[in-house]
């Protein structure tokens, strides 16, 4: 039986708060998030670079919310030690909220190199 749309988004949306609320590098990413809209608003992005440092910076959160999804479920452990591989599985997910992270300062500084050459500050 599928289950109804409404209790599907309402589960997404309890998910994402909990995600929000309690981790604390989600937190930091949120306020990093915010910190770089404003800015990159302030300098005067045109609408494409605008979406270019939503989607670089959305992807950082998404990473962030499948590394917590990964590492609480690795967490739910039934043996006394940790599997060798949940280690590792925790490793690689966290390297992927790392290279999103990076990749989306390489597209933030790609950006504002833009912006500061069309404003001839540079």
């Amino acid at each position: 039986m599928k289950r109804p749309f409404r209790k599907s988004l309402r589960d997404s949306v309890r998910g994402l708060i909990h995600a929000c609320t309690t981790e604390r590098n989600m937190k930091i990413h949120l306020v990093l998030f915010a910190a770089a809209i404003l800015v990159f608003a302030l300098l005067g992005a045109n609408k494409m670079e605008m979406a270019l440092v939503l989607l670089a910076s959305g992807l950082v959160l998404v990473a962030e919310l499948f590394n917590t999804a990964i590492e609480n479920l690795i967490d739910v452990k039934v043996e006394k030690e940790y599997h060798p591989l949940a280690w590792t599985a925790k490793d690689v997910a966290a390297g992927g909220v790392l290279f999103a992270s990076l990749i989306s300062v390489a597209i933030g500084v790609i950006v504002l190199l833009s912006i500061l050459e069309r404003t001839k500050v540079l």
